[in-house]
């Protein structure tokens, strides 16, 4: 049910372990593979597996495009791949995965995209996106992911105002929007409680 091989050098092309591992656990719930040297693209055969929960594919060269059918997976919580050579644009389907907590894709300098309109009752807790291409505005629909605790959006090309609703994010502990083009007021943080740091430098 759960694979933890991190650091352990396979060198494997994305067909080969992706249909191994597919094919072999069924059951698969956490899979673990940072640090291993693989490489992309995704295969698709890894949709066999439904009851992935937890992806971690950290420091690995995938230099693949984020593959639609990750948004099939209806039991995932977490899903990791810093610096893993990600390109292109990222599906902002994946984003509306209902059982989604925690989202890294930090350190793909390559990686596009933007955020959605968010709806109500999301789970999401941690989103990083630090050192992404992720661009465009904030939407006041940030504020629907009430559970927000960690938001890392360093070193992107957003733009706009920050949204004046992120002030309704009340279990939040950690912002950093450094490093965009953001303009205009900061809105007031005085509902979250426990907020330990803000970094909102070198924007506009």
């Amino acid at each position: 049910m759960e694979l933890h091989l991190d650091g352990i050098n396979m060198s494997a092309q994305g067909n080969e372990w992706c249909q191994i591992i597919s094919s072999s656990l069924p059951n698969l719930k956490v899979l673990s593979l940072s640090n291993c040297h693989l490489s992309g693209p995704f295969h698709s055969s890894l949709l066999k597996l439904q009851s992935l929960s937890i992806i971690r594919l950290d420091n690995n060269n995938l230099s693949t495009p984020m593959p639609e059918f990750f948004a099939k997976f209806k039991n995932l919580t977490s899903l990791s791949l810093t610096t893993s050579g990600l390109y292109d644009t990222f599906l902002e389907n994946i984003f509306q995965v209902p059982t989604l907590e925690i989202l890294d894709l930090s350190n793909n300098p390559l990686l596009h995209g933007s955020l959605p309109d968010f709806p109500r009752n999301r789970s999401l807790r941690i989103l990083v996106l630090r050192k992404t291409k992720f661009s465009g505005t904030l939407s006041d629909s940030i504020a629907n992911l009430t559970m927000l605790s960690r938001i890392d959006l360093s070193g992107c090309n957003f733009h706009g105002s920050i949204p004046c609703s992120m002030a309704n994010l009340t279990q939040l502990l950690y912002l950093d929007i450094s490093m965009n083009y953001f303009t205009r007021l900061i809105p007031s943080f005085s509902m979250a409680k426990n907020l330990t740091e803000m970094n909102l430098s070198h924007n506009h």
